[in-house]
């Protein structure tokens, strides 16, 4: 997939940092990673047949929103921390170069998960199949929310992040505001109008007191699956201390039973759904004006989360009464 925030690199380039980083290897073949739609990555085969992965950043040149800036760091150490207080499938970084020696932004070098993604798998898996799935990535997505932090919003900018989970997630919703005026679009609302609802609703709000781990992007591209297993959990760059109900799984329109199941929670409170409406609406903001960013060449995501608006907004009124 051809966006503009990918970053590729020629093949002296990528020999380069291979060898910077592995001097004792010696690369028999390169394979370009397709499915991802921000960073580039990298399949390296060493000729002792050990595959690494080697994602770039976007070049620092290209405009992003403001909450993929410095992503790259967020991951890497959002990896590690996973590594270090639990068992889940996540690959181990083996190098960070944030030096711009041999690109113009920063990468990282990973082991290499087994298995496949589910996106890619899941035409040919049964119901059966299908339902096991997404019970166990309900339990390793609660795993991951055990995880407590110190403060509420994005690793790494301090500008965007509070005590409070109300405040911090106010910061967010504005600074989409901010992206979405940036690249001409309109979003079918302003920040007077937000600020107002997000003040009607705050009581639903008060009960996240505890920042926790959020993944943010567990769609099916970035689940690997191995004999009918979860074998892998990738792409961090998005996570965030928030509250769990935040993850793509609690969406309104993408709530498993199988997966709520599996998570341990099957029905939600009167405050969860009007929070759940709040990261709707995030969440549609930012798919609206992605492809702007990315120069995707046919934006469907963008007619689709633009659809979405008025209505989650009309639901969040009604909240507010």
């Amino acid at each position: 997939m051809d966006f503009s925030s990918k970053n590729r690199q020629p093949r002296a380039v990528l020999q380069r940092l291979a060898e910077a980083w592995f001097p004792e290897k010696r690369l028999a073949a390169i394979k370009e990673l397709t499915e991802g739609f921000f960073n580039v990555s990298y399949a390296l085969t060493w000729e002792s047949g050990e595959t690494v992965i080697l994602k770039i950043a976007p070049s620092p040149l290209v405009p992003v929103m403001t909450y993929e800036r410095a992503v790259m760091a967020h991951e890497v150490r959002c990896m590690s921390l996973l590594r270090e207080q639990t068992e889940l499938p996540v690959a181990r970084v083996m190098a960070w170069d944030r030096s711009h020696r041999f690109c113009d932004a920063d990468c990282f070098f990973m082991t290499c998960l087994p298995g496949q993604s589910l996106s890619r798998l899941k035409p040919a898996l049964s119901p059966e199949q299908l339902a096991g799935l997404q019970t166990e990535l309900g339990g390793m997505t609660a795993q991951i929310n055990q995880l407590r932090g110190p403060v509420f919003g994005y690793w790494g900018q301090p500008h965007c992040q509070s005590a409070d989970w109300f405040t911090a997630f106010s910061y967010m919703l504005q600074a989409a505001l901010t992206d979405c005026a940036a690249v001409d679009l309109d979003p079918g609302t302003d920040w007077d109008r937000l600020w107002r609802l997000l003040l009607q609703t705050r009581g639903s709000f008060l009960p996240v007191t505890q920042p926790r781990l959020v993944h943010w992007d567990l769609w099916d591209g970035n689940i690997f699956v191995q004999d009918g297993r979860i074998s892998g959990l990738i792409d961090f760059e998005r996570c965030l201390w928030a509250d769990p109900l935040m993850e793509v799984a609690f969406r309104s329109y993408n709530q498993d039973p199988d997966f709520l199941r599996g998570y341990g929670i099957t029905t939600f409170d009167s405050r969860q759904r009007c929070r759940i409406l709040w990261y709707d609406l995030y969440l549609y903001i930012l798919c609206a004006m992605e492809g702007r960013y990315r120069q995707y060449p046919e934006d469907g995501t963008e007619r689709w989360a633009r659809a979405a608006i008025p209505p989650t907004l009309a639901e969040l009124g009604r909240c507010a009464r």
